[in-house]
């Protein structure tokens, strides 16, 4: 496994946004054109983000919180080097959970 240098973790309730935050990682890449940026959500085969990982080493990760959990725990995700973790839309990250008091 290769050493993954993050600068910033994005974890998206709805896995229908993700693609579209990555998305706007990908503008910047004009500006910056080593950036890579990588999105995971459920729906794709875990294999397939296992192997981008592995091979192309993203410095951003767009992701829903329980891919982005799945990945780090089965250690292909390496947390070490993070700069930066935004919790986008916590407070319905946290709905969802049954976590949230009125």
């Amino acid at each position: 496994m290769q050493q993954v240098t993050l600068f910033q973790i994005i974890n998206y309730n709805l896995f229908l946004l993700s693609p579209q935050i990555c998305h706007e990682f990908e503008r910047f890449s004009t500006y910056l054109p080593d950036l890579k940026v990588a999105v995971f959500y459920g729906g794709v085969n875990i294999k397939t983000h296992k192997e981008l990982l592995k091979n192309e080493c993203p410095h951003v990760v767009v992701g829903t919180p329980g891919r982005v959990l799945g990945l780090a725990r089965d250690k292909d995700l390496n947390l070490k080097s993070v700069r930066h973790f935004i919790l986008d839309e916590c407070d319905k990250m946290l709905d969802s959970l049954g976590k949230r008091q009125a």
